[in-house]
């Protein structure tokens, strides 16, 4: 129950323990303040978050193929070089709480056009392409129309509280697809 109020939106509250007895009320003893502050909508940080990841620019897989297109050969190895693109963290506030986020390519898929579909981790030293690299494939059988390799950077999106669990954002692959003929060499005996 308020027993004053001031001009300025403070009162003075008191407590009525029977109120069917008047005049028995007790002042409770300090004045309470006039809130000042409007109050805020709730947001979820994950809306946030949401917009955030989904603002950073995911760029496609730019390849490099060594034998280049046109110089596929069945039965020598066929390697992608690859630069993979940094990891990125960033830290937002979403209604005064801390947010941080993570953003980066966790592997690198490749499908080699030829019904092989292979996961390669997403190193640079994975990624060096010829001589080093681990990104190879061999053909086996010419393709007479032509095949495809298409390479795709797998990207994984997480945020947290800071101290709190890893929370993970469904990022879609980003891919680039290159059309890579595939010859086969055949010997032949003359007289």
């Amino acid at each position: 129950m308020i027993l004053v109020q001031y001009p300025n939106g403070d009162a003075d509250l008191g407590w009525d323990p029977d109120p069917a007895t008047p005049g028995g009320v007790i002042a409770i003893g300090f004045t309470y303040r006039r809130c000042s502050s409007e109050p805020r909508e709730a947001v979820d940080p994950t809306v946030e978050v949401w917009e955030y990841v989904h603002q950073y620019i995911h760029p496609p897989p730019e390849p490099e193929l060594n034998p280049p297109p046109g110089d596929g050969v069945t039965g020598l190895e066929t390697y992608v070089a690859l630069p993979i693109p940094e990891h990125h963290f960033a830290t937002l506030s979403s209604n005064g709480t801390t947010l941080h986020v993570e953003i980066e390519v966790s592997a690198v898929i490749i499908d080699w056009g030829d019904q092989t579909r292979t996961t390669y981790p997403a190193t640079e030293a994975a990624m060096a392409g010829y001589p080093d690299g681990i990104a190879t494939h061999v053909y086996e059988v010419k393709n007479v129309q032509g095949a495809s390799i298409e390479v795709a950077y797998d990207w994984t999106a997480r945020w947290r509280i800071p101290g709190g669990a890893w929370n993970f954002i469904a990022v879609p692959n980003t891919s680039t697809t290159v059309l890579y003929p595939v010859q086969e060499i055949v010997s032949v005996l003359t007289d």
